[in-house]
Order: structure tokens, then sequence, then C-alpha cells
């Protein structure tokens, strides 16, 4: 995004906090799986706008990617919020444990993978 990057990190997360403290009232309202679909319907197509908006005045671009990260971070928070209703207590910290490890295998192998050759049939 053109401009200041401190500003586009502190309006982003401003934003970013305000979705996560309105997710628990979005889930209590429509419930988990609607908003779970809803959230992650937002941030999937408003991703994929956001590579055809490329061109387009900054305040576009801002706007596009905002609604991207309002749905990736209300269907993210969701996670938090449903796992208590969806696994046992007990269970719920291996559950996070083995999600976050492979957030972590992921995050470490996703700059390989973008470097290497692309091979076509």
């Amino acid at each position: 995004i053109p401009g200041d990057i401190y500003m586009n990190v502190i309006f982003s997360s401003i934003a970013e906090a305000i979705f996560c403290m309105i997710t628990g009232y979005i889930s209590n309202y429509y419930g988990d799986i609607p908003t779970f679909t809803i959230s992650f319907f937002i941030g999937g197509v408003f991703s994929v706008l956001l590579a055809f908006v490329e061109g387009q005045s900054s305040t576009v671009v801002l706007i596009v990617l905002l609604l991207a990260k309002s749905g990736i971070t209300v269907g993210v928070a969701m996670c938090y919020i449903a796992t208590q209703y969806y696994f046992p207590l007990l269970k719920s910290s291996t559950f996070f444990g083995l999600l976050i490890s492979n957030g972590k295998v992921a995050a470490i192998l996703a700059p390989i993978e973008a470097e290497m050759p692309r091979m076509y049939p």
C-alpha cells in the first residue's frame, strides 16, 4: 500500500482490534457456522479482489485490504471462540499446540516454496 508504513500498520491494527472485539457479538447473533462461512467468504472474495484493484487509488486498495483483513480476523477469532464448544477442555491446549506447530512449519516452508522453480506438466 502506498503511503506511510507506520500509519498503515496503525490503521490496520486498529481495524483488527475492532473486528476481534465484535466477533463475539456476531457469533452470538448468527451462530458459529454461519459466522465462519460469512467471514471466510468475505476474506476470500476481497483477497482475490485485491489482485484486481492494484492499479487503483490508494483509498480503494486500503478499503479492499481492510475488508479482506476483517473477514480473516473474524474467522481466526472464531476459531478461539468455537474451540470451547467443539473440543473438551483438557484436549483444547493440545489441539491449539498442533495447529500452531503446523502454522509455524508452513511459515518456514512458504519462502522456500516461493523461490522454487515452477514445474509445468
